[in-house]
Protein backbone atom coordinates (compact mmCIF):
# COMPACT_ATOMS: atom_id res chain seq x y z
CA UNK A 1 0.00 0.00 0.00
CA UNK A 2 1.29 3.65 -0.79
CA UNK A 3 2.22 6.24 1.51
CA UNK A 4 1.56 9.36 0.44
CA UNK A 5 1.17 12.51 3.44
CA UNK A 6 3.69 14.64 4.04
CA UNK A 7 4.13 15.61 7.94
CA UNK A 8 3.44 19.37 9.46
CA UNK A 9 3.15 20.67 12.64
CA UNK A 10 -0.43 22.08 12.67
CA UNK A 11 -2.74 20.10 14.29
CA UNK A 12 -5.12 19.34 11.60
CA UNK A 13 -2.13 18.13 9.75
CA UNK A 14 -1.20 15.82 12.68
CA UNK A 15 -4.72 14.65 12.96
CA UNK A 16 -4.74 14.03 8.74
CA UNK A 17 -1.68 12.24 9.28
CA UNK A 18 -2.69 10.01 12.16
CA UNK A 19 -5.85 9.07 9.83
CA UNK A 20 -3.94 7.92 7.27
CA UNK A 21 -1.30 6.40 9.15
CA UNK A 22 -3.94 4.35 10.90
CA UNK A 23 -5.94 3.52 7.04
CA UNK A 24 -1.88 1.97 6.34
CA UNK A 25 -1.54 0.08 8.65
CA UNK A 26 -4.92 -1.07 8.29
CA UNK A 27 -4.29 -1.72 4.69
CA UNK A 28 -1.23 -3.27 4.91
CA UNK A 29 -1.86 -5.90 7.29
CA UNK A 30 -4.82 -7.13 5.36
CA UNK A 31 -3.26 -7.22 2.45
CA UNK A 32 -0.43 -9.35 4.35
CA UNK A 33 -2.82 -11.49 6.39
CA UNK A 34 -6.36 -11.35 5.58
CA UNK A 35 -7.27 -14.83 4.25
CA UNK A 36 -10.12 -13.15 1.75
CA UNK A 37 -8.20 -10.38 0.53
CA UNK A 38 -4.98 -13.21 -0.26
CA UNK A 39 -7.77 -14.85 -1.94
CA UNK A 40 -8.96 -12.33 -3.76
CA UNK A 41 -5.54 -11.06 -4.89
CA UNK A 42 -4.36 -14.59 -5.78
CA UNK A 43 -7.63 -15.08 -8.02
CA UNK A 44 -6.93 -11.16 -9.72
CA UNK A 45 -3.26 -12.85 -10.73
CA UNK A 46 -4.80 -16.47 -11.67
CA UNK A 47 -7.11 -13.96 -14.15
CA UNK A 48 -4.13 -12.30 -15.66
CA UNK A 49 -4.40 -8.98 -13.57
CA UNK A 50 -1.34 -8.65 -11.22
CA UNK A 51 -1.93 -7.02 -8.26
CA UNK A 52 1.42 -4.53 -6.60
CA UNK A 53 0.96 -2.37 -3.71
CA UNK A 54 0.65 0.60 -5.92
CA UNK A 55 -2.98 -1.08 -6.43
CA UNK A 56 -4.20 -0.14 -3.31
CA UNK A 57 -4.01 3.30 -1.34
CA UNK A 58 -5.11 5.32 1.34
CA UNK A 59 -6.83 8.53 0.69
CA UNK A 60 -9.13 11.70 1.94
CA UNK A 61 -12.48 11.05 0.15
CA UNK A 62 -15.64 13.49 -0.36
CA UNK A 63 -17.85 10.85 -0.40
CA UNK A 64 -18.87 9.11 2.91
CA UNK A 65 -17.67 6.03 2.03
CA UNK A 66 -15.38 3.77 3.12
CA UNK A 67 -13.64 3.02 -0.05
CA UNK A 68 -14.23 2.85 -3.45
CA UNK A 69 -12.37 0.69 -6.90
CA UNK A 70 -11.42 2.46 -9.27
CA UNK A 71 -9.71 0.72 -12.79
CA UNK A 72 -7.18 3.52 -13.01
CA UNK A 73 -6.35 4.03 -9.19
CA UNK A 74 -6.72 0.59 -8.01
CA UNK A 75 -8.50 0.01 -4.60
CA UNK A 76 -8.75 3.56 -2.26
CA UNK A 77 -9.70 3.49 1.50
CA UNK A 78 -10.62 6.21 3.10
CA UNK A 79 -8.76 7.58 5.78
CA UNK A 80 -11.01 10.21 6.66
CA UNK A 81 -14.03 7.64 7.28
CA UNK A 82 -13.32 6.13 10.75
CA UNK A 83 -13.62 2.27 10.69
CA UNK A 84 -12.47 -0.90 12.39
CA UNK A 85 -9.40 -3.01 11.07
CA UNK A 86 -12.32 -5.42 10.62
CA UNK A 87 -14.41 -3.06 8.66
CA UNK A 88 -11.30 -2.08 6.03
CA UNK A 89 -10.66 -5.27 5.61
CA UNK A 90 -14.47 -6.35 4.78
CA UNK A 91 -14.56 -3.14 2.49
CA UNK A 92 -11.17 -4.36 0.67
CA UNK A 93 -12.58 -7.48 -0.02
CA UNK A 94 -15.85 -5.90 -1.58
CA UNK A 95 -13.63 -3.30 -3.54
CA UNK A 96 -11.37 -6.33 -4.49
CA UNK A 97 -14.92 -8.68 -5.90
CA UNK A 98 -15.27 -5.05 -8.03
CA UNK A 99 -11.89 -5.51 -9.62
CA UNK A 100 -12.10 -8.65 -10.42
CA UNK A 101 -15.33 -8.75 -12.32
CA UNK A 102 -13.46 -5.71 -14.00
CA UNK A 103 -10.55 -7.71 -15.03
CA UNK A 104 -11.72 -11.04 -15.83
CA UNK A 105 -15.54 -10.09 -17.07
CA UNK A 106 -14.68 -6.93 -18.63
CA UNK A 107 -17.48 -4.76 -16.21
CA UNK A 108 -17.70 -1.07 -16.84
CA UNK A 109 -18.90 1.21 -14.58
CA UNK A 110 -20.65 3.55 -17.15
CA UNK A 111 -22.91 0.17 -18.01
CA UNK A 112 -25.60 0.72 -15.54
CA UNK A 113 -26.39 -3.54 -16.16
CA UNK A 114 -22.84 -3.97 -15.14
CA UNK A 115 -22.55 -2.05 -12.09
CA UNK A 116 -25.78 -3.63 -10.81
CA UNK A 117 -24.67 -7.05 -11.38
CA UNK A 118 -21.03 -6.26 -9.56
CA UNK A 119 -22.77 -4.51 -6.40
CA UNK A 120 -24.72 -7.77 -5.94
CA UNK A 121 -21.86 -10.18 -6.69
CA UNK A 122 -19.80 -7.59 -3.98
CA UNK A 123 -22.51 -7.32 -1.58
CA UNK A 124 -23.43 -10.85 -1.71
CA UNK A 125 -20.14 -12.28 -1.56
CA UNK A 126 -18.05 -10.10 0.15
CA UNK A 127 -19.91 -10.15 3.67
CA UNK A 128 -21.79 -6.89 3.45
CA UNK A 129 -25.26 -7.94 4.63
CA UNK A 130 -24.35 -10.65 7.08
CA UNK A 131 -26.45 -9.80 10.15
CA UNK A 132 -23.98 -8.56 12.52
CA UNK A 133 -22.59 -6.03 9.62
CA UNK A 134 -26.28 -4.60 9.35
CA UNK A 135 -27.14 -4.40 13.07
CA UNK A 136 -23.41 -2.60 13.01
CA UNK A 137 -25.10 0.06 10.46
CA UNK A 138 -27.96 0.38 12.90
CA UNK A 139 -30.36 -1.10 10.31
CA UNK A 140 -33.81 -2.65 11.75
CA UNK A 141 -32.92 -6.39 11.33
CA UNK A 142 -36.23 -8.04 9.74
CA UNK A 143 -36.60 -11.56 9.89
CA UNK A 144 -37.72 -12.30 6.89
CA UNK A 145 -35.26 -11.76 3.49
CA UNK A 146 -33.37 -10.20 5.30
CA UNK A 147 -29.87 -11.02 2.92
CA UNK A 148 -31.71 -10.11 -0.39
CA UNK A 149 -32.88 -7.08 0.83
CA UNK A 150 -29.87 -5.76 2.13
CA UNK A 151 -28.05 -6.92 -1.47
CA UNK A 152 -30.91 -4.78 -3.24
CA UNK A 153 -30.81 -1.71 -0.70
CA UNK A 154 -26.51 -1.63 -1.16
CA UNK A 155 -27.16 -2.55 -4.84
CA UNK A 156 -29.29 0.49 -5.36
CA UNK A 157 -27.42 2.70 -3.32
CA UNK A 158 -24.26 2.03 -4.74
CA UNK A 159 -26.07 2.30 -8.49
CA UNK A 160 -27.71 5.74 -7.60
CA UNK A 161 -24.50 6.98 -7.04
CA UNK A 162 -23.21 6.64 -10.25
CA UNK A 163 -22.68 9.53 -12.32
CA UNK A 164 -23.95 7.38 -15.49
CA UNK A 165 -27.00 7.04 -13.53
CA UNK A 166 -30.25 8.87 -14.37
CA UNK A 167 -30.81 9.45 -10.44
CA UNK A 168 -27.26 11.01 -9.75
CA UNK A 169 -27.00 14.52 -8.85
CA UNK A 170 -26.18 16.61 -11.86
Amino acid sequence: PQANMSTTNDPESQQQQQQHDRCITSLTEGVNKNPHIRLMISAMEKAGCPVGDSFFSCSPCTERVAGYFDKDKGIVLCENYPVTKSVAHGTVVHEMIHAFDTCRARASYDNLVHHACTEIRAATLSGDCHWWREVARGKPLPFINHFGDCVRRRAELSVSMSPFSPDAEA
